[in-house]
């Protein structure tokens, strides 16, 4: 984490599988004008993953050469990691978030004070069929 910030709640999500996961939902809905606030981005993150152990399994994932978010995502969106929040001073709570930065994606915090564009994308467990 950032110099300055501290962690103020942490829900980590136990084992996670990494080729079972969807990267198709974000915060922003039909009707929000492209944009949701921090409080509201927390409250649509339901079981999407997200926390600092997360992020830095996906970080490794990468080190190893494993393609860590969908390749038509690069430059398109971003990933939100919603179960940390941190506390950052004078900046108030953040979250870490996954951007592409041309050769690869690069973790970074945000302010929950800020807007999450429709860009914004959450990981979640892929939802299996029961036949199988």
């Amino acid at each position: 984490i950032p110099d300055g910030w501290s962690v103020e709640s942490d829900n980590l999500e136990g084992d996670i599988n990494l080729a079972n996961l969807d990267y198709s939902t974000g915060p922003v809905q039909e009707g929000d004008g492209g944009y949701v606030g921090g409080d509201t981005m927390l409250a649509r993150a339901g079981n999407a993953y997200g926390s600092l152990g997360f992020s830095a399994a996906l970080l490794k994932a990468q080190d190893e050469g494993k393609e860590i978010f969908p390749v038509e995502s690069r430059g398109k969106h971003y990933f939100i990691m919603p179960r940390t929040i941190l506390l950052g001073g004078r900046q108030g709570r953040g979250v870490a978030y996954f951007v592409w930065g041309g050769r690869q994606w690069a973790l970074r915090f945000g302010c929950l004070g800020r807007s999450f564009s429709g860009s914004a994308r959450f990981v979640r467990p892929r939802e299996l069929s029961l036949g199988a």
